[in-house]
């Protein structure tokens, strides 16, 4: 059973803007936990705090210890991968263990072996992102933060992601957020809004994630006029 993971009252400021006002959640079990808000209204921000990238004041326990090393396996937008590496190479170097013949017969479901040993800044954006799922899959982290996870993904992969966490949030805490709602719709367990700098828990069932976020954030379209030629 995953431990759970206790925020109390996580806030954040930026010089004179409060970000993130006195956050208190808990996650306790398995599932995939997503969150909707606007661009800018400090999704990524929160994950960086949750991971030790960001300083905040307030406390995150895990395991009653004020502390998230070795915890957390993270996706942010900038990719930690060596993109001169080879994607075989890139494996070997980020994975805590060296990889027993069955964890390198699971990277082939997804990278034939060809692909293995092309450089890994020749991958697309979508290829970068799976391979970097399957490296914090084969360290066994215990819980995954993923940060526009839905990003740049062709048809492929992300069949090939959306079906991998289908799979791990039965085990495995899944933190995520993005905007491509298709996406994430079918997988998403609990969902919680983000706006304003607070969090909270949408308790609806049976929602659609565009109806949520035009009731709880708003649209904010602009009009549209064309230019006057007269």
């Amino acid at each position: 059973m995953i431990k759970m993971i206790q925020i109390i009252n996580l806030s954040k400021n930026y010089k004179k803007q409060q970000v993130l006002k006195s956050i208190y959640l808990n996650f306790e079990t398995p599932g995939f936990y997503f969150f909707l808000g606007k661009n800018g209204a400090g999704k990524t921000t929160f994950f960086k705090c949750l991971t030790g990238f960001e300083k905040f004041t307030g406390e995150i326990n895990i395991l009653n210890e004020r502390s998230s090393d070795n915890y957390f396996g993270v996706m942010f937008s900038e990719l930690m991968l060596y993109l001169n590496l080879s994607g075989e190479n890139c494996i070997k170097t980020l994975c805590i263990n060296n990889l027993i013949d069955s964890e390198w017969q699971f990277v082939k479901n997804y990278f034939s072996d060809i692909k293995l040993k092309k450089k890994v800044k020749d991958y697309s954006l979508g290829q970068q992102k799976l391979l970097t799922l399957l490296i914090l899959i084969l360290n066994d982290a215990k819980v995954l933060v993923l940060d526009e996870v839905s990003n740049g993904l062709d048809y492929e992969t992300s069949s090939s992601i959306k079906a991998l966490l289908s799979e791990l949030k039965k085990e495995k805490i899944i933190l995520s957020c993005g905007h491509q709602f298709e996406f994430y719709e079918g997988i998403i367990d609990s969902l919680y809004v983000l706006n304003d700098g607070e969090i909270n828990k949408i308790e609806e069932e049976n929602y659609n994630l565009g109806e949520v976020y035009e009731k709880y954030i708003g649209s904010h379209k602009a009009t549209i006029k064309l230019p006057n030629k007269s």
